[in-house]
């Protein structure tokens, strides 16, 4: 009887370990899904330039792609709308990865840096330019340094364009090199409509402007006695 019973004990507490050690099993086991590995490295962001072209990614609307020299087309994620491109236009890119795209040959991608050569001798309309100097009391003064001003003026007669805390649209009527604008609002996102004393100065600027003159890559827009009040250059960078 006391054998049967030692026998019987010794069955029970081998169940019993057994029972623990599968236990433990899949619990490290959950312990792997659930929790990773604290010293694995993540795996470094793989930055990588290619030259190409641009490319319509589709004719109905304004998103553009690259097709590398190589052959592979790439879709940029993130470039702006306001970016202003030409179908062909040779680019030089700098970029991330995005991610996979299933079923597609389109490459995503995060431009880093993105350029476009402007031409020689760039158009009055279509083309995003960028201020530069500004008419002081004395003489043109240079944009402070982190203050970006953009304008593009299109072919139907409206302009559009970025002051440092807002946008800002209106309208244009040319004449040969005379040039006016009118009914030039500006718009935030909080629905503010207070500027700053840079931002009055500029669109001051522009209802004195009667008329223009472009210096191969440079815009200056100038008031009744042909003085400079506004300059700006052609943008050909995105970064």
């Amino acid at each position: 009887m006391t054998h049967e019973r030692s026998s019987l004990s010794l069955i029970m507490l081998i169940l019993t370990l057994l029972i623990i050690i599968q236990t433990g099993v899949v619990a490290l086991l959950v312990l792997e899904v659930l929790i990773p590995e604290r010293n694995r490295e993540a795996a470094p962001v793989e930055i990588f330039s290619f030259s190409g072209s641009a490319i319509r990614i589709d004719q109905a609307s304004m998103y553009w792609g690259f097709i590398a020299d190589d052959g592979s087309l790439y879709l940029p994620l993130n470039l702006p709308h306001e970016l202003l491109l030409s179908e062909g236009q040779r680019v030089e890119v700098t970029a991330v990865p995005a991610g996979p795209f299933i079923g597609t040959s389109r490459i995503p991608i995060r431009v880093i840096r993105l350029i476009a050569p402007v031409t020689e001798h760039s158009s009055l309309t279509d083309t995003r330019w960028i201020l530069e100097t500004m008419q002081g009391n004395r003489s043109p003064e240079p944009m402070p340094v982190g203050v970006r001003i953009t304008m593009v003026l299109h072919e139907n007669g409206t302009l559009a364009g970025a002051l440092p805390a807002k946008q800002y649209a209106g309208g244009y009527m040319l004449t040969g090199q005379a040039i006016s604008f009118s009914v030039i609002e500006t718009t935030t996102p909080s629905g503010s409509h207070d500027r700053t004393p840079i931002e009055e100065q500029y669109l001051s600027s522009l209802r004195r402007t009667c008329s223009f003159e472009i210096r191969e890559q440079c815009l200056l827009l100038l008031d009744e006695n042909k003085r400079p009040l506004l300059t700006y250059r052609a943008d050909g960078v995105f970064s």
